[in-house]
Protein backbone atom coordinates (compact mmCIF):
# COMPACT_ATOMS: atom_id res chain seq x y z
CA UNK A 1 0.00 0.00 0.00
CA UNK A 2 1.31 3.23 -0.73
CA UNK A 3 1.43 6.39 1.59
CA UNK A 4 -0.07 9.66 0.89
CA UNK A 5 3.53 10.95 0.62
CA UNK A 6 4.49 9.03 -2.10
CA UNK A 7 2.19 10.96 -4.12
CA UNK A 8 5.00 13.77 -4.48
CA UNK A 9 5.40 13.74 -8.07
CA UNK A 10 2.74 16.55 -10.15
CA UNK A 11 1.62 14.99 -13.50
CA UNK A 12 -0.71 16.58 -16.57
CA UNK A 13 -3.58 14.79 -17.60
CA UNK A 14 -3.92 15.03 -21.52
CA UNK A 15 -6.86 14.68 -23.64
CA UNK A 16 -6.36 14.23 -27.36
CA UNK A 17 -8.91 16.16 -29.21
CA UNK A 18 -10.15 17.02 -33.04
CA UNK A 19 -10.58 20.40 -34.08
CA UNK A 20 -11.44 22.24 -37.48
CA UNK A 21 -9.17 24.70 -38.90
CA UNK A 22 -10.19 27.19 -40.73
CA UNK A 23 -9.80 25.17 -43.73
CA UNK A 24 -11.95 23.03 -42.50
CA UNK A 25 -9.78 20.06 -42.46
CA UNK A 26 -9.42 18.04 -38.90
CA UNK A 27 -6.13 18.10 -36.20
CA UNK A 28 -5.31 16.63 -33.44
CA UNK A 29 -4.82 18.71 -30.19
CA UNK A 30 -3.65 18.08 -26.55
CA UNK A 31 -6.18 19.93 -24.39
CA UNK A 32 -5.23 19.91 -20.10
CA UNK A 33 -7.60 17.99 -17.92
CA UNK A 34 -6.08 18.46 -14.90
CA UNK A 35 -3.00 17.89 -12.85
CA UNK A 36 -2.75 15.28 -10.59
CA UNK A 37 -0.19 14.03 -7.73
CA UNK A 38 1.56 10.75 -8.70
CA UNK A 39 3.53 8.03 -7.73
CA UNK A 40 6.51 7.47 -10.29
CA UNK A 41 7.99 4.26 -11.21
CA UNK A 42 9.58 2.88 -14.07
CA UNK A 43 9.77 -1.15 -14.62
CA UNK A 44 12.56 -2.71 -13.52
CA UNK A 45 14.13 -4.92 -15.89
CA UNK A 46 13.01 -8.11 -14.32
CA UNK A 47 9.77 -6.50 -14.26
CA UNK A 48 10.51 -6.64 -18.39
CA UNK A 49 12.20 -10.05 -19.04
CA UNK A 50 9.44 -11.60 -16.54
CA UNK A 51 6.31 -9.98 -18.58
CA UNK A 52 8.26 -10.62 -22.36
CA UNK A 53 8.78 -8.30 -25.29
CA UNK A 54 5.30 -7.00 -24.38
CA UNK A 55 5.74 -5.17 -21.54
CA UNK A 56 9.43 -3.65 -22.66
CA UNK A 57 7.60 -1.28 -24.87
CA UNK A 58 7.03 0.41 -21.34
CA UNK A 59 8.96 3.27 -19.86
CA UNK A 60 7.45 4.63 -17.03
CA UNK A 61 4.49 3.85 -14.30
CA UNK A 62 2.47 6.04 -13.05
CA UNK A 63 0.34 5.51 -10.01
CA UNK A 64 -2.62 8.51 -8.93
CA UNK A 65 -5.53 8.36 -6.97
CA UNK A 66 -8.40 7.31 -8.18
CA UNK A 67 -11.30 9.89 -9.32
CA UNK A 68 -14.59 9.98 -11.82
CA UNK A 69 -12.00 11.57 -14.17
CA UNK A 70 -10.26 7.98 -14.36
CA UNK A 71 -13.29 6.33 -15.46
CA UNK A 72 -12.91 7.78 -18.91
CA UNK A 73 -9.26 6.76 -19.46
CA UNK A 74 -9.96 3.30 -17.80
CA UNK A 75 -12.36 2.85 -21.09
CA UNK A 76 -10.71 5.19 -23.63
CA UNK A 77 -7.09 5.15 -22.56
CA UNK A 78 -6.12 5.68 -26.28
CA UNK A 79 -7.57 9.20 -26.49
CA UNK A 80 -5.45 10.52 -23.11
CA UNK A 81 -2.20 11.43 -22.64
CA UNK A 82 0.31 12.28 -19.46
CA UNK A 83 2.56 14.64 -19.71
CA UNK A 84 5.64 14.52 -16.90
CA UNK A 85 8.80 16.53 -16.80
CA UNK A 86 8.17 18.07 -20.21
CA UNK A 87 7.73 14.78 -21.42
CA UNK A 88 4.17 13.28 -23.36
CA UNK A 89 3.80 9.70 -22.64
CA UNK A 90 1.15 7.24 -24.26
CA UNK A 91 -0.68 5.48 -22.03
CA UNK A 92 -0.20 2.06 -22.83
CA UNK A 93 -2.04 -0.12 -19.61
CA UNK A 94 -4.19 0.59 -17.09
CA UNK A 95 -4.73 -1.04 -13.75
CA UNK A 96 -7.47 -0.38 -11.57
CA UNK A 97 -5.97 -2.81 -8.55
CA UNK A 98 -8.88 -5.38 -7.91
CA UNK A 99 -12.01 -2.37 -8.98
CA UNK A 100 -11.63 -0.79 -5.60
CA UNK A 101 -10.85 2.38 -7.51
CA UNK A 102 -8.61 3.70 -4.89
CA UNK A 103 -5.54 3.90 -7.34
CA UNK A 104 -4.79 3.52 -10.71
CA UNK A 105 -1.55 2.31 -12.58
CA UNK A 106 -0.80 4.01 -15.75
CA UNK A 107 1.69 2.11 -17.56
CA UNK A 108 2.85 4.47 -20.52
CA UNK A 109 5.54 5.00 -23.08
CA UNK A 110 6.66 8.19 -24.30
CA UNK A 111 5.92 9.61 -27.13
CA UNK A 112 7.70 13.28 -27.80
CA UNK A 113 9.13 16.02 -26.07
CA UNK A 114 6.80 18.94 -24.85
CA UNK A 115 8.24 22.35 -25.51
CA UNK A 116 5.04 24.45 -25.21
CA UNK A 117 1.53 24.85 -24.26
CA UNK A 118 -0.92 21.64 -25.40
CA UNK A 119 -2.44 23.27 -28.30
CA UNK A 120 0.92 24.35 -30.05
CA UNK A 121 1.98 20.44 -29.86
CA UNK A 122 -0.54 18.58 -31.84
CA UNK A 123 1.85 15.86 -33.27
CA UNK A 124 2.37 14.98 -29.44
CA UNK A 125 -1.41 13.50 -29.78
CA UNK A 126 -0.31 11.08 -32.74
CA UNK A 127 -1.57 7.77 -31.51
Amino acid sequence: MLNPGDFKYMVDILEITTVQNEVLSDTKQLTKLCSVHAYVNSPSRRDNEQAGAENQEIDIIFTVRYSKLFKDILIRKQDFRVMFEGVVYKIKYTDNFKFKNETIRLSCKAVTKYSGKAEENPTAADP
